[in-house]
């Protein structure tokens, strides 16, 4: 149920193959069931037990989002353009894709 409340804030289906990572065979069915349906693909599905040990990271500043990819390229278009601090950037997709960047001077 979270998954399917979730979806926007997922990379779109047409970017890069998903690794799935679930606690459970029901899990880990019921999410590839949604996501195939819904256009992803996977590279591996993983069920938490068997890899546990892998996941553990003592570095708590590990990134664990991307932009993607039109806003990859969007902030690679603009990053020496502007200030180097003091920046905001809002992107939001509708009907019309719209970026607004504000500058605190």
């Amino acid at each position: 149920d979270e998954l399917q409340e979730r979806l926007l804030e997922m990379p779109p289906p047409v970017e890069d193959p998903l690794t799935l990572l679930g606690e459970s065979e029901e899990h880990i069915s019921a999410a590839q069931e949604l996501l195939v349906r819904k256009g992803w693909e996977f590279t591996d599905v993983l069920r938490e037990v068997d890899v546990k040990d892998d996941l553990v990271s003592t570095d708590p500043s590990v990134q664990c989002w991307r932009p993607n990819d039109f806003l990859g390229c969007v902030i690679e278009e603009l990053k020496d353009r502007l200030p180097a601090e003091g920046v905001a950037i809002d992107y939001g997709v509708g009907p019309v894709v719209t970026l607004c960047i504000s500058h605190k001077s």
